[in-house]
């Protein structure tokens, strides 16, 4: 058997050494970097990145419908920007309304203070205050006429009094004349009572000449009365017609104080007007970035003071809100070190941010999908990635991983500790 006996004397090959050498080497290797290696152990909390407070919230000052949304969340806004607008139809009508009757009352004003001064009114006041006011050209006509009826119908008063006055004069002047006459005619019989009467005459002719002078003061005394009666009857009138005159003055200035009254109400209601039209566009009260849109329906209705757009002011500190899960609680306290993964910008290429845990709910809380929880805050240390050569800023809204180094572990105890556990699991069933 030469070729059994050949097989046996050929010394082993060496590479098949070598191979289980290295193999051996490699083993024993792992196992020692197992034993001496070290990993860090991280508790992970998911969340996302919100501003630490100071956050401006935009508000309706009265309900209205949405007209347009002029911003997106996550746009840079600038201080005054328009954010939003609501429907200003009813307000707008409103507003119409209160300029045509401020205007009708301006109108009307200055007809009565024309009337009142007995001038014209201005043509050039009434054409400007109509052509601002949109009001319909008949309005003024209207006024125009109400105007001239009403100084036709003191026309008649005044005129009816003066005719009263002349006729009373032109009457007093008929009594002067015949009370002139009367004393003319009194006079003369005083004159012929004082003859001495003639022997020839008797007695009926004296008596006679005394009857004449009696009746002659009596027409004179009659004319007196009548003058007397006829000069109150023309005072009265003269002070019917100052007191018509001065009556109908009281009138048109209680009318124009009435209408400045008026005016003045209406020019208060028409700036509330404007003030509540000016707050239908919601802008932006100061330079930042929009967090959050509350409503976002075109055509949906908000309420009073009902928050619809939060802006983060620019320079405001942002922190990290997330969750923490139950089996981690024990090894995570304030003041551990952070390494914050943002989502948008993957770690492996433009890295992470450092953090510090600054706040730790003392409550749990149940979640749906990760049972219970605690809430955790995390001040960023660094707020800027740098991305492709240029920092980013972080902005509220971005999800991000936060991992807190609770510890150091070997690595064999990552293999031993199941099997540990299940040892010492088994060793406990019956």
């Amino acid at each position: 058997m030469p070729a059994a006996l050949e097989l046996e004397q050929t010394p082993p090959a060496p590479l098949g050494r070598w191979i289980i050498w290295i193999i051996f080497t490699l083993v024993l290797s792992l196992i020692a970097w197992a034993c001496i290696g070290t990993i860090d152990e991280v508790a992970v909390s998911r969340g996302k990145v919100v501003p630490s407070g100071r956050v401006k919230v935009v508000q309706p000052l009265e309900e209205g419908v949405i007209g347009a949304i002029h911003v997106d969340e996550g746009d840079k806004v600038k201080a005054g920007q328009l954010l939003m607008e609501l429907d200003p139809a009813m307000d707008t009508a409103d507003l119409e309304g209160l300029r045509k009757n401020l205007a009708a009352a301006r109108l009307e004003k200055e007809m009565l203070a024309a009337e009142r001064d007995g001038r014209a009114p201005e043509e050039q006041v009434l054409s400007g205050l109509l052509a601002d006011s949109g009001l319909a050209p008949g309005f003024l006509e209207e006024l125009r006429r109400l105007k001239t009826a009403g100084e036709a119908a003191h026309r008649a008063k005044e005129d009816a009094l003066k005719l009263t006055i002349a006729q009373r004069e032109k009457e007093i002047s008929l009594e002067r004349t015949k009370q002139e006459q009367a004393e003319k005619k009194y006079m003369l019989e005083q004159l012929t009572q004082q003859e001495k009467p003639s022997e020839d005459k008797s007695m009926l002719d004296a008596l006679n000449r005394r009857n004449d002078l009696l009746t002659a003061q009596q027409e004179v005394e009659s004319a007196i009365t009548n003058v007397r009666k006829l000069t109150d009857s023309l005072e009265e009138a003269k002070k019917n017609l100052q007191a018509l005159n001065e009556e109908r003055g009281q009138t048109l200035l209680a009318s124009i104080v009435e209408k400045d009254k008026t005016i003045h109400a209406l020019e208060a209601e028409l700036l509330k007007a404007q003030t509540k039209v000016g707050y239908r566009k919601l802008v932006s009260p100061a330079d930042g970035t929009v967090l959050g849109i509350a409503a976002q329906t075109i055509g949906g209705i908000v309420t009073p003071a009902q928050p619809v757009i939060t802006i983060v002011p620019d320079g405001t500190e942002l922190i990290v809100e997330g969750t923490l899960l139950n089996k981690d609680i024990g090894f995570v306290s304030a003041g551990q070190e952070v390494r914050v993964k943002i989502d948008t910008f993957p770690f492996q290429k433009y890295g992470t941010l450092r953090g510090e845990v600054t706040e730790i709910s003392a409550d749990a809380i149940d979640d749906p999908e990760l049972g219970t929880v605690y809430r955790m805050k995390v001040k960023l240390l660094e707020q800027r990635l740098n991305v492709n050569g240029s920092p980013v800023p972080v902005t509220p809204g971005m999800t991000v991983s936060a991992e807190v180094k609770t510890g150091d572990r070997k690595i064999i105890e990552f293999f031993l500790s199941p099997i540990l556990k299940y040892a010492e699991e088994s060793l406990t069933l019956r």
